[in-house]
């Protein structure tokens, strides 16, 4: 479960970044794992977690024709 506060940073990544910000957590949790700063890797993981629930499967979605 993530807080609120990292529900509204993963708003402000989907917002910035679009399909991008599951790629974008993912970044920064490898950049917590590198520092060794576990309970940030833990708050990044459940972000990306949140917008991958959020914006979906990272497949094309079809357009009907007019």
């Amino acid at each position: 479960m993530i807080e609120d506060h990292d529900h509204i940073d993963a708003i402000f990544l989907v917002a910035r970044y679009g399909r991008e910000a599951p790629q974008v957590a993912d970044g920064q949790r490898l950049q917590a794992a590198d520092r060794g700063d576990r309970n940030e890797v833990r708050r990044w993981r459940g972000i990306r977690r949140f917008i991958r629930r959020s914006i979906g499967p990272m497949e094309a979605v079809p357009v009907k024709n007019r």
